[in-house]
Order: structure tokens, then C-alpha cells, then sequence
């Protein structure tokens, strides 16, 4: 459904190189947040639902990308080095 609705998006400008290196991209990302959701939830002593969610996307994100990019290949085609013409990120 995801992969349906983000190639269909108007808004979004990266070209995806391949559907199913990005589901196992979403999935693999998917289980890391859920990890963190546990571990910091067991630390608390109570679910953080949403706020481990967001604490992983802001801490680690950007750095899990280059790593299952580095390990798996690119999910998306860059354009003149950079990952989109709209924006400025590398």
C-alpha cells in the first residue's frame, strides 16, 4: 500500500529503482524501530509508543539509510549527485 500510494504522489520526487529493495528497505527499518520501541519501553518500565518511535527517527534515521544503502544498495536513482533536482541532500 505504501509503495502504491508513494509512487503515485505527486509531491515526491525521487525515483524509486526497485519495489521490492524498497519493501525490505521499509520492512528491515521497520523492525529496527520496533527494537528501540522495546528496549526503551523496558527501560521506562512502561510503553513509549510514538515518542521511541520519533526518538529513532531523529537519532538514527538518516544513519541506518546510508548503512542498508551501503550493505543492500541504492533505493533511490540520484540526479546529478544529488537524490532528487528539488532537493540539496547528497
Amino acid at each position: 500500500m505504501l509503495v502504491k500510494n508513494y509512487k503515485k504522489s505527486k509531491t515526491l520526487k525521487h525515483k524509486l529503482l526497485n519495489d521490492a529493495k524498497f519493501k525490505k528497505f521499509l520492512e528491515d527499518q521497520k523492525k529496527e524501530i520496533e527494537i528501540h520501541k522495546w528496549i526503551e519501553s523496558e527501560k521506562c518500565g512502561h510503553d513509549l509508543q510514538d515518542q521511541a518511535c520519533c526518538e529513532w527517527i531523529e537519532k538514527f534515521a538518516a544513519k541506518y539509510r546510508k548503512y542498508w544503502e551501503d550493505t543492500y544498495g541504492k533505493i533511490f536513482e540520484e540526479q546529478n549527485g544529488m537524490c532528487c533536482s528539488s532537493c540539496k541532500r547528497k
